[in-house]
């Protein structure tokens, strides 16, 4: 057969098109097998699937580990499923999304030009969230109103919730729990912070709420000095300056409301505001926090049944250096559980129990039943210490988590999964307190 230029041309151009079209599907063979033989165990089949560089880096006893770890948390591996492809350069990325019986998470892997795996990541899923509206936010009864707190070089953004009804109105600051959060203090499917303040402003109380500084402006913090005079009491006291100038608000009503962590530091505000009229302390400790933090560790290890391999020796690790804080014996500088050692000393020097004790102003306290960060220990605490003071409101919600959300669920890390709202009584107690927070010695047990 006589071959002229073009048709050579041509044939050369089916077989580059060819190849084009095979590389593709040729990786996303290599994606899928190593993905195979991963849910199966296959390890001898893992390893010839590995660019021996990849391989040298990783050990089979890793991966061994990893699959029994996703195992454990996600139960039977149910199937796989490829779900993208992404080519760049020499190199192409593969997604399988594997579905457990508990959960679901992505498998990306890294496949080179000889069709081996040279790179793999587990990625969690991001749900995508509605974050509904609870039931209890009437929004034709309140406006919404950008704001920032500080000054302009480290301002931080935040958001005015004013009530339509005209006069002057009580007025609450809403104060983050620990880690970088935003003003709604969003964790997975649920806005804590954003349905108090709809809450609140939906039956007159107007509610400021502000990105917290280690989310918004991280590295105006100096990790070898922060504290939480840094991190959060010293914007608080400023968005109180800020308040009290407004002709709208009541600051005969002017109060702090902490979530948590936020909540354990606002006796201390008080003492540093007179403009403060009162504190509500949500699910707020009033021990230690490196024995709070620690509970939290034993809670979380019995449920995962960690008495045994690395889980056991990883907790030892923690709670040893927990001891050592409690000690004083670890350089200000080490990293305990993402804090600083010094940030744990400061806070030693601090007592939100004892300073609330010498409050004269009202004090709102609520605890959640199904709460096991800040547990009855807390709420035990709180109430032998305040029993005998009259600006005292204690309210709890049986059926409640951390978030002051209401479950059937046991108390537990899997409680964070599940969307859902602030307790409407919750919301009804502390709207109540904010229009009226005289201390007459109130105790309320609300639902």
């Amino acid at each position: 057969m006589k071959i002229t230029r073009l048709s050579l041309i041509a044939v050369c151009a089916v077989i580059v098109f060819s190849s084009a079209v095979a590389q593709p599907a040729l990786r996303r063979g290599t994606a899928r097998a190593f993905t195979d033989a991963f849910a199966a165990r296959d390890w001898d089949r893992l390893l010839a699937l590995m660019h021996p560089e990849f391989l040298g880096t990783h050990k089979i006893e890793e991966w061994k580990t990893l699959r029994e770890e996703l195992g454990k948390q996600g139960g039977d591996l149910l199937r796989h499923v490829f779900l993208s492809i992404d080519k760049k350069g020499a190199y192409t990325t593969i997604v399988h999304r594997a579905y457990f019986r508990k959960d679901s998470l992505d498998l990306r892997m890294v496949v080179d030009t000889l069709n081996l795996i040279e790179g793999f990541w587990v990625d969690m899923i991001t749900p995508a969230y509605a974050f509904a509206p609870p039931p209890y936010a009437k929004r034709s009864k309140f406006r919404e109103v950008p704001t920032t707190i500080g000054d302009s070089a480290s301002a931080l953004p935040g958001t005015l919730s004013i009530p339509k009804s005209r006069g002057r109105h009580p007025v609450a600051i809403l104060v983050h729990d620990s880690g970088p959060l935003d003003r709604d203090a969003t964790v997975k499917g649920n806005r804590p912070l954003r349905d108090l303040a709809w809450g609140l402003a939906s039956d007159g109380v107007m509610v400021l709420r502000y990105e917290k500084r280690s989310r918004a402006l991280p590295r105006s913090l100096d990790p070898a000095k922060v504290t939480v005079k840094e991190e959060i009491i010293d914007d608080v006291l400023a968005a109180v300056r800020i308040l009290r100038a407004r002709k709208d608000v009541d600051t005969s009503r002017l109060f702090v409301v902490g979530h948590s962590h936020g909540g354990t530091v606002a006796p201390e505000i008080a003492t540093r505001e007179a403009g403060v009229k009162g504190i509500a302390l949500l699910a707020s400790a009033a021990r230690p926090l490196e024995d709070v933090i620690e509970d939290q560790l034993l809670f979380v290890a019995a449920l995962a049944d960690s008495s045994a391999g690395k889980a056991h020796k990883t907790l030892a690790a923690q709670r040893a250096s927990l001891e050592k804080i409690r000690r004083h014996e670890l350089p200000e500088s080490t990293i305990v559980l993402s804090a600083p050692a010094h940030y744990y000393y400061d806070l030693q020097k601090r007592s939100a129990v004892k300073t609330a004790k010498k409050l004269s102003i009202p004090v709102f306290l609520a605890f959640g039943g199904k709460d096991y960060q800040i547990t009855r220990k807390d709420e035990e605490i709180w109430r032998s210490a305040l029993v005998d003071k009259t600006n005292v409101v204690f309210h709890t919600c049986e059926n409640c988590t951390h978030l002051l959300i209401e479950t059937a669920a046991q108390p537990g890390p899997a409680t964070y999964n599940a969307e859902g709202h602030v307790s409407p009584g919750l919301i009804r107690a502390l709207t109540e307190w904010c229009r009226n927070p005289s201390g007459d010695g109130r105790v309320a047990g609300g639902k």
